[in-house]
Order: C-alpha cells, then sequence, then structure tokens
C-alpha cells in the first residue's frame, strides 16, 4: 500500500512539474449584445500563465493586402479578461471610421484605436466565436480573436476567426477586413499604459 502510495504522489509531482494533466492556458468567448447599430463586442475570459506567459493583441485592419495595426495591447499572467469593441461609423457616407476599444481593466491598460474606412461602405460582417466557446493557447501561436470584414461596393463574405487562424483562409484580396489577432508567447509579460491612436 506505501508503494502506491508512493508512487502516486511521485506521479502527481511528474505531471505537475511538466505540465501533464494540469489546466491549461486558454482564453474563454463571452459575446456581448449592444443595442448600438453598427457596434460589436466581445470579451474574453483570459487563464494563462503555464505555458504561455502573455501576449500582445493587435487590431489589424487590412485594404487590399496593405495592412495598418494598432499599438498592441498586452496580456500578461495577471490578466483574468479582454474586453473588445468595435463602432463602425459613417455607413453610406463621406464622414467614414472604425474605432477600436481593446481593454484588460485596471491590469494591462487599453487602446483606442481609430482607422479611416472606405468611402460609402454600406455594410459588413462580424465574425468571431459561438458565446462560451473555449479556445486552448500556446507560447508561439497566433489566434485571430474577431474579424469585420466591410462591403466596399461588391459585397462581403464573412470571415471565419478559425479559419484565419489556422491559415486555411487568407485575407488576400479582401478589399477591407479588421482582424483581432493575439500573438502568445513564452516570456512574462507585465502590464502597460493606456494608449490612444485617434487624430
Amino acid at each position: 500500500m506505501r508503494k502506491a502510495a508512493a508512487l502516486l504522489g511521485a506521479l502527481t509531482l511528474i505531471m505537475a512539474l511538466t505540465g501533464c494533466g494540469g489546466q491549461k492556458d486558454t482564453l474563454r468567448f463571452v459575446y456581448e449584445k449592444t443595442g448600438v447599430p453598427d457596434q460589436e463586442c466581445v470579451s474574453y475570459e483570459v487563464d494563462i500563465g503555464r505555458e504561455a506567459g502573455g501576449a500582445a493583441v493587435t487590431a489589424e485592419l487590412w485594404e487590399d493586402d496593405e495592412c495598418t495595426a494598432s499599438t498592441p495591447l498586452t496580456l500578461g499572467r495577471e490578466t483574468e479578461e479582454l474586453h473588445i469593441s468595435l463602432l463602425a461609423e459613417g455607413r453610406g457616407t463621406e464622414k467614414d471610421g472604425l474605432y477600436v476599444q481593446m481593454e484588460t481593466g485596471e491590469v494591462s491598460g487599453s487602446i483606442l484605436t481609430c482607422f479611416g474606412l472606405p468611402s460609402g461602405w454600406t455594410g459588413y460582417s462580424f465574425s468571431a466565436y459561438k458565446d462560451g466557446d473555449i479556445l486552448p493557447v500556446h507560447a508561439g501561436e497566433e489566434i485571430v480573436l474577431a474579424a469585420m470584414a466591410f462591403d466596399t461596393g461588391d459585397g462581403v463574405r464573412s470571415v471565419s476567426c478559425p479559419a484565419l487562424t489556422d491559415g486555411t483562409e487568407t485575407l488576400e484580396d479582401e478589399a477591407c477586413v479588421l482582424v483581432i489577432r493575439a500573438a502568445f508567447t513564452a516570456e512574462r509579460i507585465g502590464p502597460q499604459a493606456s494608449d490612444e491612436e485617434c487624430g
């Protein structure tokens, strides 16, 4: 009986040291309904710090294979949630803009970025994940957390976050798409100051 207890103890210790059988780093998707036209809000419950020491989350606006990226928002081991708000303004008018707010509360601050949109956009498709989906994350990988594709006059097709993440779908030949991308690293990332990039 003592041998079995000692063996079980040794096995438990090995599993704890190697990460086998323990908790994994994850993001849990939470969809947030808004009553505001042309606004999409999503949240992720963040649970990292075992394999992934942190992540940099960036908003990227892709127009005809050209990318404009925001300052990254960092997620550290202490981060518990990530909130993303996308507000597109000026549908069908000359005053077009996309406001992207990414925040983690008190831990890592927030990033506000404003992108110009093609004049006269007429609609968009939004994609993320299903409410409650749990995404396993690993150091060295990137995950597309949300995507917003705009109709600039030729119609719009919905893009898939899982397909963009695994590379089965690309942003080539897309007229105007915003993606929110998280790049995970094994290095420990600390808090950052808030930043605003709107002119």
